[in-house]
């Protein structure tokens, strides 16, 4: 079965910026584009 996508660069157009998407045969995936700090904060996970 082909998965959508898989090996192919997708563009996503957002009002910061083109988000450009590549998902690797291996699951892996790789997101590029410009990078801008919208909000900040701190983040608490518990993994037990």
């Amino acid at each position: 079965m082909k998965i959508p996508f898989i090996g192919e660069d997708i563009t996503v157009h957002l009002a910061g910026g083109d988000l450009y998407i590549n998902w690797q045969q291996d699951g892996e995936v790789f997101m590029t584009g410009d990078a801008e700090t919208i909000a900040a904060g701190t983040f608490w996970f518990d993994a037990s």
